[in-house]
């Protein structure tokens, strides 16, 4: 999409890069172009994070698309990796657990993520490291099909996860990646990225993980998309 020309040089931002560092900037344009670039950060948001409920990408049950809220856990292994300045790697595993639902359009919601077996995955923390889950609850996701992968979205700045090591370091990161989601014999199959998120000190971070998500009732989940 290409908005009409001015001469002025006009920026729309969407920092959402840092936690704990302020409010969102905010982007100004002149009237005769508020129409066109009003579309941006929309068609933006669509392209890199997707929709919170999405047409295109369905959650399944037993083959029938689903058309009620069922409750649904997740259960696997996740992975939180960074360098603090100086070059310092630090860097721990998880066996994790979430609890939340999946139901009608796409729609997915996280009520609760528990981590637990956590070790030193090589980096400096060498005593009782740890991974939590930050921010408000629930924490609403959405499928979305994004470069022909279905992906379970997100919703950007709800979400933070913590380093822990021992009582005395403690490093906040935001934007866990989306999960990209293939259908198995019993369920879902969800995996984690290895891609870039912001944490507050540390440099390098990445999140990384594969879970399985399954009906807590009973039948076959899948994924379905059009």
């Amino acid at each position: 999409m290409v908005c009409p020309s001015n001469s002025r040089q006009e920026r729309l931002f969407m920092d959402d890069s840092k936690p704990r560092l302020g409010g969102r900037r905010r982007a100004f344009a002149r009237p005769a172009r508020v129409a066109c670039l009003a579309l941006l950060p929309v068609m933006a948001s669509l392209a890199l994070c997707g929709p919170a409920v999405a047409a295109e990408a369905l959650w399944a049950k037993n083959g029938h698309v689903l058309t009620e809220t069922v409750a649904s856990t997740w259960k696997g292994n996740v992975k939180l990796s960074m360098y603090l300045p100086g070059n310092l790697p630090y860097s721990a595993g998880c066996e994790d657990t979430i609890t939340g639902t999946v139901g009608p359009k796409g729609a997915t919601a996280m009520t609760k993520w528990t981590f637990s077996n956590c070790k030193n995955e090589g980096g400096e923390c060498k005593k009782s490291p740890s991974i939590e889950a930050l921010g408000s609850q629930p924490w609403d996701k959405g499928l979305a099909v994004i470069e022909k992968a279905v992906n379970n979205v997100l919703e950007p700045s709800r979400l933070e996860v913590g380093l822990r090591c021992g009582e005395g370091f403690f490093e906040v990161c935001n934007h866990v990646p989306n999960e990209i989601l293939t259908n198995a014999t019993g369920g879902v199959k969800a995996e984690y990225s290895r891609k870039a998120i912001s944490c507050t000190l540390g440099e390098r971070a990445s999140f990384e993980g594969k879970q399985e998500i399954t009906l807590i009732a009973g039948g076959v989940l899948s994924v379905k998309s059009e």
